[in-house]
């Protein structure tokens, strides 16, 4: 499995794939980028391959790669998932596999932002799983999801990577020693962000502004932090952007800080989170949301 890190959690997987006995239904839970989504793909590639081993070279595994495996449908969105994607779900559930042996399969990430009526349709599907198939739930925030729900899942855990195992990686990927060592520097410890450093300059430019701008906030007053809301507030996705950096950077702290200053960044913590939480569910005043963010921090 071509992943980085979460040895046990691959272990697993295999073990899973050997045995033949595969739950219908896997709950991936972690903070965003630390892999959760790319174990998912990899272990579809895993059940489909014609080597049974992932070899990302027969042409399932590389339709997986590719994004257009006919029995794999993934689902990925910034904002609320609707009722009419889950009934898109139970449809290509529905349909005869490419194989007789052929896994069909839903990868939902960021699960946590289905809507009421969206779990409410899936768990039907969750309680009458049918044949080979396989629905993965992917998300940092499980607690939304309704009890009934995560009473259906297999849970796996992941948590952020060792440094050195990311360096290790990027290095394999073509990255030199000390822009290795930068990108694992500035990626938290998350896989995921680090390969997009990598391949991505303009994002890597991007975000280092965003972390610089937090830095110059903690360090203004509240007038000139409220200036700052106002232009951040035109764009609900650039601002949804930002947060996630910002609690990336604040998370680190916490971990690093004394107890009295825990307290502090944990209040940051808690009012970025519920900020992201508001803004993917609900048509919430940005501009006030922020407003409580920025007195925070």
């Amino acid at each position: 499995m071509k992943v980085i890190g979460h040895k046990k959690q691959k272990e697993l997987l295999k073990k899973m794939a050997g045995s033949g006995n595969i739950p219908h239904n896997l709950l991936f839970v972690g903070q965003e980028a630390v892999g959760k989504k790319k174990t998912a793909e990899e272990f579809f590639k895993l059940l489909n391959c014609d080597k049974s081993e992932a070899c990302g070279e027969c042409p399932s595994c590389r339709d997986i790669e590719a994004g257009r495996h006919s029995d794999l449908l993934i689902i990925e969105e910034d904002s609320e998932i609707k009722i009419d994607q889950v009934r898109e779900i139970q449809k290509r559930l529905s349909l005869t596999g490419r194989s007789e042996n052929s896994y069909k399969g839903v990868i939902i990430d960021r699960a946590h932002l289905l809507n009421s009526q969206a779990q409410a349709c899936l768990l039907k599907t969750l309680e009458e799983p049918k044949g080979k198939t396989l629905i993965i739930l992917v998300t940092e925030h499980p607690n939304i999801l309704l009890d009934t729900i995560l009473s259906r899942m297999w849970q796996v855990k992941f948590s952020p990577v060792e440094s050195g195992m990311i360096k290790e990686a990027l290095i394999s990927m073509g990255a030199d020693e000390d822009k290795a060592e930068r990108i694992t520097r500035i990626s938290f410890s998350k896989p995921g962000l680090a390969v997009r450093f990598l391949n991505d300059d303009k994002f890597r430019k991007e975000r280092t502004k965003k972390e610089k701008d937090l830095e110059e906030l903690r360090k203004s007053c509240l007038g000139e932090r409220f200036d700052y809301v106002k232009k951040l507030a035109k764009e609900k996705s650039e601002a949804r952007e930002t947060l996630k950096v910002w609690l990336s950077i604040l998370r680190k702290e916490m971990i690093e800080s004394e107890d009295e200053k825990a307290g502090e960044i944990k209040e940051a913590l808690e009012s970025i989170e519920k900020v992201l939480f508001l803004t993917s569910k609900t048509n919430v005043n940005l501009k006030l949301s922020l407003e409580e963010v920025v007195i925070n921090l």
